[in-house]
């Protein structure tokens, strides 16, 4: 593997990774946020669980993989793959 291909594969690791992890993890957040607040306040007690664990399980998992994705790209980035010079 050379070096533009070891810098491109890190490159994407990292932006999709982040992608991932921005974009499942706002999503996530957005509907177990108002769910939570209605457990907080006691409103609409009985769907708020459910809408919780689905939130959990279909964006949850995305963000968690998303994020193991990003930390192996950064890992490979930290371990000395620099970009070719001029």
């Amino acid at each position: 593997m050379t070096e533009d291909s070891r810098n491109f594969f890190t490159g994407a690791l990292i932006a999709t990774g982040g992608l991932m992890v921005a974009l499942c993890g706002t999503c996530t957040a957005a509907f177990a946020g108002p769910a939570l607040w209605a457990l907080a306040t006691h409103k609409n007690d009985y769907m708020a669980p459910v809408v919780i664990m689905f939130a959990a399980v279909l964006g949850g998992i995305p963000t968690l993989i998303g994020a193991l994705v990003l930390r192996s790209g950064l890992k490979r980035h930290r371990a000395g793959v620099t970009p070719p010079s001029t």
